[in-house]
């Protein structure tokens, strides 16, 4: 059961209707920062029942909150994170699984606990969203949004699939902290890094520029502005396309049109092999074998 007081936040939730990017931002991180307080005090279950009420989109923001939370609270109760990965794994709705992982990336960031036994409990796709959100907190925080002002932890240099997620994330964060406001700050401040750490980047803008959205000539301009890493944007684009259910319909439609030529439905149809009889992404979206059938199956 929830208190009175965590049942009057869950029904005043703010639904994120508006076009605008930066108040869709803010409208998200209010959601994150309200979810984590509340599982903060123990009220996860209860909050992912009352989530069925919500579009997808919240439920996913939610969802980031909540684990965001439960590493806080596991941390405390040195279980192992037992809570953490029970959260995760009793029904968790698909669309809602990359944002909670990202949520524990956030958490780790802020804690500065990295923990190997958590990390070694999940497989490959949930590594790479936990390294996401930790890139994601990083750029967010830094005093610039350059290279030299990121604060990279040691341990994400250890092998090339933290480095990918972490920068992926460091790319999210630049379109929500700059974004179609100024396309040109968004392209110096992804050249600022070492050539081998920008696909991953510009992978991460081409995600969030899809789901969270972006109008038709802000995304025109970054796609020609992209250069040789056009098909990192791309990529992203698909991955959100096919794994994030709780985009906006027409933030993807756009991004879908804009990026690729084509709808979402063509995407959709003509990657029906990719997914299994859950819908699920069959292949791991992290993997260049999984970049490569997507664009083969889109030619």
């Amino acid at each position: 059961m929830l208190s009175r007081a965590a049942t009057a936040v869950m029904t005043t939730i703010k639904q994120p209707t508006l076009e605008n990017l930066s108040d869709l931002t803010s409208v998200a991180i209010e959601n994150v920062y309200t979810a984590t307080a509340l599982a903060k005090q123990g009220y996860s279950q209860a909050l992912r029942e009352q989530l069925d009420s919500h579009d997808a989109w919240t439920r996913g923001w939610f969802s980031e909150g909540i684990a965001q939370g439960l590493y806080f609270h596991d941390l405390k109760k040195d279980n192992d994170f037992e809570d953490c990965l029970k959260y995760i794994e009793d029904g968790l709705p698909q669309d809602c699984k990359g944002t909670a992982y990202a949520g524990f990336g956030l958490a780790i960031a802020h804690t500065g606990v990295f923990s190997e036994s958590f990390y070694n409990k999940l497989n490959s796709d949930e590594r790479f969203w936990v390294f996401d959100g930790l890139g994601f907190y990083k750029l967010m925080v830094a005093e610039k949004p350059r290279h030299e002002s990121l604060d990279v932890p040691e341990f994400v240099d250890e092998d090339s699939e933290r480095v990918n997620a972490f920068y992926a994330g460091v790319g999210r964060a630049l379109w929500f902290s700059i974004g179609e406001k100024n396309i040109d700050t968004v392209v110096d401040a992804i050249q600022s890094f070492p050539e081998d750490q920008q696909g991953p980047i510009w992978r991460g803008v081409g995600f969030v520029s899809t789901y969270a959205g972006g109008n038709h000539a802000a995304l025109a301009e970054l796609k020609a502005r992209s250069g040789n890493h056009i098909e990192h944007v791309k990529i992203g684009c698909i991955i959100a396309i096919l794994g994030q259910g709780h985009a906006m319909v027409a933030h993807r439609e756009t991004a879908a049109q804009t990026y690729l030529g084509k709808g979402i439905d063509e995407i959709t149809e003509k990657t029906a092999s990719l997914r299994d009889q859950n819908q699920s992404v069959r292949l791991k979206p992290t993997s260049a074998e999984w970049g490569a059938k997507v664009q083969a199956l889109l030619k």
